[in-house]
């Protein structure tokens, strides 16, 4: 489940079915949900400790801020060691398009410089995750009736990502 939430009416269901005895598996095939975010909402279930009828009464929004607080990720948000952390990240990034920076420099320039930072693993792990390739799009104006002229480059960065870009041209 990538930090998307689902419609709280499916974690009612998949917390119904889980209190009748029906297997993870089976809910998952059921309501054509990914296996792990049953799996995921049925631990945040448990970790509640409320009963299925308590989760019945609450709205879909308590529900859904219920289920958001108890997330990790609601956590990192708010947690200054993190914030730290991601704020680091910008002035690693020019560092590494330096020759010979390496992030295992890096890293221990970030670890020496707080005093409970991250292992190494954990900053790799949050540096890969900040540093993902988003899906941009980029939208052009066309007046009706001019000509453009379609040309594909390919344009390979130094971390070996691809980006095929179509240039237009008059």
């Amino acid at each position: 489940m990538p930090n998307n939430l689902i419609h709280m009416s499916k974690v009612k269901s998949i917390i119904k079915l889980y209190t009748k005895g029906v297997s993870k598996s089976s809910i998952s095939a059921r309501l054509s949900l990914p296996r792990n975010s049953v799996k995921k909402y049925i631990q945040l279930f448990l970790a509640s400790n409320l009963s299925i009828t308590n989760i019945y009464n609450m709205s879909d929004t308590n529900l859904e801020q219920l289920f958001l607080s108890m997330s990790s990720r609601f956590h990192l948000d708010n947690d200054p060691r993190f914030q730290s952390l991601v704020s680091f990240f910008p002035k690693m990034e020019k560092e590494l398009k330096k020759k010979g920076v390496t992030k295992e420099q890096q890293w221990r320039e970030y670890f020496q410089s707080t005093s409970e930072g991250y292992s190494r693993s954990q900053f790799c792990y949050h540096y890969a995750q900040w540093h993902k390739p988003r899906n941009h799009k980029m939208y052009i104006e066309h007046k009706i009736g001019t000509k453009f002229h379609n040309k594909i480059l390919t344009i390979i960065l130094v971390n070996n990502y691809k980006f095929y870009i179509s240039l237009f041209l008059k």
